[in-house]
Protein backbone atom coordinates (compact mmCIF):
# COMPACT_ATOMS: atom_id res chain seq x y z
CA UNK A 1 0.00 0.00 0.00
CA UNK A 2 1.11 3.41 -0.87
CA UNK A 3 0.26 6.37 1.23
CA UNK A 4 -2.11 8.72 0.10
CA UNK A 5 -3.39 11.89 2.24
CA UNK A 6 -7.09 12.54 1.52
CA UNK A 7 -7.95 15.82 3.72
CA UNK A 8 -11.99 13.88 3.22
CA UNK A 9 -10.44 10.83 5.22
CA UNK A 10 -8.54 12.85 8.01
CA UNK A 11 -9.19 11.04 11.10
CA UNK A 12 -8.43 12.93 15.23
CA UNK A 13 -6.68 11.06 17.23
CA UNK A 14 -9.55 9.28 19.53
CA UNK A 15 -8.64 8.36 22.98
CA UNK A 16 -10.65 5.51 25.20
CA UNK A 17 -11.04 3.66 28.08
CA UNK A 18 -10.50 -0.03 28.08
CA UNK A 19 -12.79 -2.14 29.51
CA UNK A 20 -12.14 -5.75 30.93
CA UNK A 21 -15.75 -7.89 29.74
CA UNK A 22 -13.98 -11.31 30.72
CA UNK A 23 -13.99 -13.59 27.53
CA UNK A 24 -15.11 -16.95 29.14
CA UNK A 25 -12.93 -18.89 31.64
CA UNK A 26 -9.65 -16.96 30.60
CA UNK A 27 -7.20 -15.81 33.47
CA UNK A 28 -5.34 -13.83 31.63
CA UNK A 29 -8.59 -11.28 31.88
CA UNK A 30 -9.12 -11.66 35.58
CA UNK A 31 -6.23 -9.87 37.51
CA UNK A 32 -5.04 -12.09 39.47
CA UNK A 33 -4.64 -15.03 36.91
CA UNK A 34 -2.58 -12.33 35.05
CA UNK A 35 -0.28 -11.28 37.56
CA UNK A 36 0.32 -15.05 39.00
CA UNK A 37 1.57 -15.15 35.66
CA UNK A 38 4.00 -11.79 35.30
CA UNK A 39 1.69 -9.46 34.03
CA UNK A 40 0.90 -6.33 35.95
CA UNK A 41 -3.04 -6.65 36.13
CA UNK A 42 -6.09 -7.73 34.04
CA UNK A 43 -5.05 -7.82 30.39
CA UNK A 44 -8.30 -6.92 28.44
CA UNK A 45 -9.05 -9.12 26.09
CA UNK A 46 -8.20 -8.35 22.03
CA UNK A 47 -11.51 -7.86 20.36
CA UNK A 48 -12.26 -5.35 23.19
CA UNK A 49 -9.62 -3.02 22.28
CA UNK A 50 -9.62 -3.78 18.73
CA UNK A 51 -13.68 -3.12 19.13
CA UNK A 52 -13.24 0.08 20.58
CA UNK A 53 -10.63 1.45 18.62
CA UNK A 54 -11.81 1.20 15.36
CA UNK A 55 -14.79 3.24 16.33
CA UNK A 56 -14.01 6.82 14.70
CA UNK A 57 -13.93 4.27 10.98
CA UNK A 58 -17.16 3.17 11.96
CA UNK A 59 -18.76 6.56 12.84
CA UNK A 60 -17.79 7.62 9.38
CA UNK A 61 -18.28 4.82 7.07
CA UNK A 62 -21.16 2.62 9.23
CA UNK A 63 -22.65 -0.46 7.29
CA UNK A 64 -20.48 0.35 4.37
CA UNK A 65 -17.25 -1.31 6.47
CA UNK A 66 -19.11 -3.04 8.89
CA UNK A 67 -20.35 -5.72 5.68
CA UNK A 68 -17.00 -5.33 3.37
CA UNK A 69 -13.67 -5.05 4.92
CA UNK A 70 -9.88 -6.85 5.09
CA UNK A 71 -7.96 -6.38 8.11
CA UNK A 72 -4.91 -7.56 9.86
CA UNK A 73 -3.79 -6.67 12.89
CA UNK A 74 -1.25 -7.42 15.23
CA UNK A 75 -1.28 -7.50 19.23
CA UNK A 76 2.35 -5.95 19.94
CA UNK A 77 1.55 -5.29 23.89
CA UNK A 78 -1.45 -5.53 26.08
CA UNK A 79 -3.85 -3.20 27.17
CA UNK A 80 -4.79 -3.50 30.93
CA UNK A 81 -8.19 -2.70 32.46
CA UNK A 82 -9.07 1.10 32.79
CA UNK A 83 -5.82 2.41 30.48
CA UNK A 84 -6.67 5.49 28.58
CA UNK A 85 -5.87 4.15 24.70
CA UNK A 86 -5.33 6.81 21.86
CA UNK A 87 -6.48 5.25 18.32
CA UNK A 88 -4.54 6.90 15.21
CA UNK A 89 -6.21 6.40 12.18
CA UNK A 90 -4.30 7.71 8.80
CA UNK A 91 -5.66 7.52 5.32
CA UNK A 92 -3.85 4.95 2.93
CA UNK A 93 -4.82 3.89 -0.84
CA UNK A 94 -4.71 -0.05 -1.40
CA UNK A 95 -2.90 -1.39 -4.62
CA UNK A 96 -6.58 -1.69 -6.25
CA UNK A 97 -7.71 2.34 -5.19
CA UNK A 98 -9.75 0.36 -2.64
CA UNK A 99 -10.31 2.91 0.56
CA UNK A 100 -7.40 1.82 3.18
CA UNK A 101 -6.40 2.86 6.38
CA UNK A 102 -3.66 2.37 9.40
CA UNK A 103 -4.59 2.46 12.49
CA UNK A 104 -2.16 2.59 15.55
CA UNK A 105 -3.23 1.97 19.06
CA UNK A 106 -1.06 3.65 21.62
CA UNK A 107 -1.27 3.66 25.54
CA UNK A 108 -0.46 6.64 28.07
CA UNK A 109 3.26 5.74 27.73
CA UNK A 110 2.96 6.14 24.54
CA UNK A 111 3.85 2.48 24.28
CA UNK A 112 2.41 0.79 20.69
CA UNK A 113 -0.39 -2.02 21.69
CA UNK A 114 -1.63 -2.60 18.01
CA UNK A 115 -0.68 -2.06 14.46
CA UNK A 116 -3.82 -2.49 12.30
CA UNK A 117 -4.14 -2.11 8.37
CA UNK A 118 -7.79 -2.50 6.51
CA UNK A 119 -9.55 -1.85 3.34
CA UNK A 120 -12.74 -2.12 1.94
CA UNK A 121 -12.52 -4.26 -1.49
CA UNK A 122 -14.26 -3.53 -4.51
CA UNK A 123 -14.34 -7.28 -5.52
CA UNK A 124 -13.56 -10.49 -3.31
CA UNK A 125 -11.33 -13.34 -3.35
CA UNK A 126 -12.80 -17.28 -3.47
CA UNK A 127 -13.41 -18.24 0.23
CA UNK A 128 -10.55 -19.89 1.39
CA UNK A 129 -11.07 -23.83 0.63
CA UNK A 130 -10.39 -24.62 4.64
CA UNK A 131 -14.34 -23.13 4.63
CA UNK A 132 -15.59 -26.34 2.94
CA UNK A 133 -14.39 -28.60 6.06
CA UNK A 134 -16.75 -30.10 7.50
CA UNK A 135 -17.01 -29.66 11.69
CA UNK A 136 -16.86 -32.84 13.53
CA UNK A 137 -19.84 -32.53 16.28
CA UNK A 138 -19.01 -34.25 19.73
CA UNK A 139 -21.19 -35.24 23.12
CA UNK A 140 -18.89 -34.96 26.02
CA UNK A 141 -16.20 -32.89 28.47
CA UNK A 142 -14.19 -30.56 27.33
CA UNK A 143 -10.13 -31.98 27.48
CA UNK A 144 -7.76 -29.67 28.38
CA UNK A 145 -6.45 -27.28 25.07
CA UNK A 146 -2.79 -28.45 24.75
CA UNK A 147 -0.61 -27.72 21.55
CA UNK A 148 -0.42 -31.92 21.50
CA UNK A 149 -3.57 -31.85 21.14
CA UNK A 150 -4.43 -29.16 18.61
CA UNK A 151 -4.76 -31.41 15.62
CA UNK A 152 -3.98 -29.67 12.48
CA UNK A 153 -6.34 -29.72 9.51
CA UNK A 154 -8.88 -31.13 11.95
CA UNK A 155 -12.06 -29.03 12.37
CA UNK A 156 -13.31 -28.39 15.97
CA UNK A 157 -17.12 -28.90 16.80
CA UNK A 158 -19.20 -26.41 15.24
CA UNK A 159 -20.17 -23.67 17.65
CA UNK A 160 -23.91 -21.77 17.34
CA UNK A 161 -24.70 -18.10 18.61
CA UNK A 162 -26.91 -16.06 18.04
CA UNK A 163 -26.62 -12.38 19.94
CA UNK A 164 -29.89 -10.89 21.42
CA UNK A 165 -30.36 -6.88 21.25
CA UNK A 166 -30.18 -7.18 25.51
CA UNK A 167 -26.78 -8.82 24.95
CA UNK A 168 -25.56 -6.33 22.53
CA UNK A 169 -26.84 -3.27 24.63
CA UNK A 170 -24.62 -4.52 27.39
CA UNK A 171 -21.44 -5.01 25.90
CA UNK A 172 -22.04 -1.66 24.03
CA UNK A 173 -22.27 -0.35 27.85
CA UNK A 174 -19.43 -2.09 29.30
CA UNK A 175 -17.03 -0.73 26.59
CA UNK A 176 -18.46 2.76 26.88
CA UNK A 177 -18.96 2.38 22.36
CA UNK A 178 -23.14 3.02 22.39
CA UNK A 179 -23.06 4.01 18.79
CA UNK A 180 -26.45 4.77 17.74
CA UNK A 181 -25.99 2.03 14.71
CA UNK A 182 -25.37 -0.46 17.59
CA UNK A 183 -28.16 -0.19 19.47
CA UNK A 184 -30.69 1.53 17.58
CA UNK A 185 -33.64 -0.17 15.32
CA UNK A 186 -34.60 -4.11 15.73
CA UNK A 187 -31.95 -5.60 13.87
CA UNK A 188 -28.77 -3.50 13.98
CA UNK A 189 -25.20 -4.43 13.14
CA UNK A 190 -23.21 -7.37 15.24
CA UNK A 191 -20.52 -4.94 17.18
CA UNK A 192 -17.43 -5.61 15.81
CA UNK A 193 -15.63 -6.58 18.88
CA UNK A 194 -18.39 -8.73 20.08
CA UNK A 195 -18.48 -10.47 16.73
CA UNK A 196 -14.29 -11.36 17.14
CA UNK A 197 -14.72 -12.36 20.67
CA UNK A 198 -16.57 -15.40 19.29
CA UNK A 199 -13.48 -16.37 18.36
CA UNK A 200 -12.77 -17.49 21.31
CA UNK A 201 -15.46 -18.96 22.60
CA UNK A 202 -15.67 -21.83 19.31
CA UNK A 203 -11.83 -22.80 20.69
CA UNK A 204 -13.22 -22.89 24.28
CA UNK A 205 -16.19 -24.87 22.39
CA UNK A 206 -13.57 -27.33 22.36
CA UNK A 207 -11.57 -26.90 25.06
CA UNK A 208 -10.28 -26.12 28.33
CA UNK A 209 -8.18 -23.22 27.70
CA UNK A 210 -7.48 -21.18 31.28
CA UNK A 211 -4.61 -18.23 30.02
CA UNK A 212 -3.59 -17.82 26.10
CA UNK A 213 -3.32 -14.38 24.85
CA UNK A 214 -4.58 -13.46 21.45
CA UNK A 215 -1.29 -12.28 19.61
CA UNK A 216 -2.80 -11.14 15.85
CA UNK A 217 -5.68 -11.85 13.21
CA UNK A 218 -6.75 -11.42 9.24
CA UNK A 219 -10.09 -11.00 8.67
CA UNK A 220 -12.16 -10.93 5.53
CA UNK A 221 -15.59 -9.66 6.21
CA UNK A 222 -18.08 -10.85 3.03
CA UNK A 223 -21.39 -10.08 4.64
CA UNK A 224 -23.08 -8.48 7.23
CA UNK A 225 -24.17 -9.83 10.77
CA UNK A 226 -26.46 -8.73 12.38
CA UNK A 227 -28.09 -9.19 16.02
CA UNK A 228 -30.94 -11.57 15.84
CA UNK A 229 -28.82 -13.84 12.86
CA UNK A 230 -28.29 -17.36 13.66
CA UNK A 231 -24.51 -18.13 13.28
CA UNK A 232 -22.33 -21.41 12.77
CA UNK A 233 -18.71 -20.98 13.71
CA UNK A 234 -16.46 -22.99 12.60
CA UNK A 235 -12.74 -23.48 13.57
CA UNK A 236 -9.59 -25.78 12.33
CA UNK A 237 -6.22 -25.38 13.85
CA UNK A 238 -3.91 -24.83 10.76
CA UNK A 239 -0.15 -24.39 11.85
CA UNK A 240 1.30 -24.21 15.20
CA UNK A 241 4.77 -24.00 16.67
CA UNK A 242 7.05 -23.50 19.57
CA UNK A 243 8.85 -20.04 20.30
CA UNK A 244 11.01 -20.87 23.85
CA UNK A 245 8.54 -21.61 26.00
CA UNK A 246 5.45 -19.93 24.45
CA UNK A 247 3.50 -22.45 22.22
CA UNK A 248 1.72 -21.04 19.45
CA UNK A 249 -1.23 -22.09 17.12
CA UNK A 250 -3.31 -20.66 14.21
CA UNK A 251 -6.87 -20.87 13.76
CA UNK A 252 -8.71 -20.62 10.65
CA UNK A 253 -12.28 -19.71 11.87
CA UNK A 254 -15.56 -19.20 9.01
CA UNK A 255 -18.61 -17.02 10.82
CA UNK A 256 -21.73 -19.06 8.44
CA UNK A 257 -24.82 -17.52 7.77
CA UNK A 258 -27.29 -18.88 5.50
CA UNK A 259 -24.76 -21.90 5.04
CA UNK A 260 -22.02 -19.15 3.17
CA UNK A 261 -18.94 -17.87 5.37
CA UNK A 262 -20.01 -14.18 5.64
CA UNK A 263 -16.84 -13.69 7.95
CA UNK A 264 -13.39 -15.77 7.57
CA UNK A 265 -10.50 -15.29 10.44
CA UNK A 266 -6.94 -16.18 10.61
CA UNK A 267 -6.67 -16.47 14.51
CA UNK A 268 -3.13 -16.71 15.92
CA UNK A 269 -2.76 -17.13 19.52
CA UNK A 270 -0.10 -18.25 21.91
CA UNK A 271 -1.93 -20.96 24.23
CA UNK A 272 0.97 -21.56 26.66
CA UNK A 273 2.30 -18.52 27.80
CA UNK A 274 5.95 -18.32 29.47
CA UNK A 275 5.66 -17.15 32.93
CA UNK A 276 6.96 -13.71 32.83
CA UNK A 277 7.78 -13.35 37.41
Amino acid sequence: MSTSASTSAVFEPYVFQTRNTREGENKAHSREGAQAMGFKGSIVGGAIVYGQMIRPLVERYGERWLGRHWFSLRFKAPAYDDDYVTSHIRPETSDAGDPAFSIQATNADNQELIEMRTHMPATLPEPDPLAALVPQDWQGERQLGTWQRMSLNTPFRPFQFRVKSAQQNTYCDLTHDRLPLYVEGETPPLHPGLLMAQGSMVVQHQFVMPFWIHTGSTILTRQLIRVGDEVELRCTPIKKWKRGENEWVTFYQAYYLNDRPAVEVWKTSIIKVANRS
